[in-house]
């Protein structure tokens, strides 16, 4: 009987995590189930599920009272089970030319607001970058800070695992001293760019 009053509880404990995870429109998901929260925009990968390196753009914040340092060590993808960790930039540029498109397609997108609606009160820090574009006068980071005011926002690259349409990922984060300050991401590999949010 105790086996099974723990099993209920973990899976009330995932279910009511895996609630806060939502789709809001135009291939984008949002979760602010954990102390970071996340939303992520995947429709650069979603338009070309085999390309070697697979842009996402991600925004970052935390609960009140929080602070976290994300790392690009402590952002992880995570795909039919395997953790994959992000490529240097050096190594991105060196075997992925198309970085500067993935950027210019996003911006003519104009969806930075659909994704801040979902992260209101923090202010985007806007001249760091994991990835900077190679004509961007943006710094190149290896961390970035949050807050329960102030925000990341980040292009991120993994090397393809091998995508296939309909695949279910998990972006997962922690803070890079202290992995219990944590949030996570589930995306949906599929163009659902004319459904509405959920």
């Amino acid at each position: 009987m105790k086996k099974w009053m723990t099993f209920l509880l973990v899976l009330c404990i995932a279910l009511t995590l895996s609630a806060k995870n939502e789709y809001i429109g135009q291939n984008a998901y949002h979760n602010d189930g954990g102390q970071i929260n996340i939303a992520a925009d995947a429709v650069l990968v979603i338009r070309d599920l085999k390309s070697p390196y697979t842009p996402f753009y991600l925004f970052f914040g935390a609960d009140k009272d929080v602070e976290a340092t994300i790392s690009r060590d402590s952002v992880i993808l995570v795909h039919n089970g395997q953790e994959h960790k992000m490529p240097s930039l050096a190594e991105l540029r060196s075997n992925y030319n198309r970085d500067n498109r993935d950027l210019g397609t996003y911006l003519r997108m104009g969806k930075q607001a659909l994704i801040t609606s979902k992260l209101r009160g923090y202010d985007f820090q806007d001249n760091v970058d994991f990835f900077p574009g190679r004509t961007e006068s943006m710094i190149h980071t290896q961390e970035g800070s949050i807050s329960s005011n102030i925000g990341f926002f980040t292009r991120v690259y993994f090397k393809n695992p091998g995508f296939e349409e309909g695949d279910i990922i998990t972006i997962k984060v922690s803070d890079k001293d202290d992995p219990s300050i944590s949030g996570s991401i589930e995306i949906i590999l599929k163009d659902r760019w004319g459904e509405k949010e959920k």
